[in-house]
């Protein structure tokens, strides 16, 4: 996900994510994130005054059929 700030101050952002799918983990989201609910992620983040590009990554893993199920057992 790119970002950019354009204004002579910082901005407070908040993102939420949807992932469409009740089974997956995420790595790799510099900082912290709010499991909103089965499927939705909120980040917030502050970005910097005349930031041109910011880019926000990270790695999300879904888990389906076997990797479902061996992952409900390990909890």
């Amino acid at each position: 996900m790119k970002l950019e700030n354009n204004r002579d101050l910082p901005v407070d952002i908040e993102i939420f994510q949807h992932f469409q799918h009740p089974h997956w983990t995420i790595q790799n989201l510099p900082g912290n994130y709010e499991k909103v609910d089965l499927d939705t992620i909120k980040y917030r983040l502050t970005l910097p005054a005349r930031t041109k590009e910011y880019l926000l990554t990270y790695t999300l893993t879904l888990f389906e059929g076997e990797r479902r199920q061996k992952r409900r057992n390990s909890r």
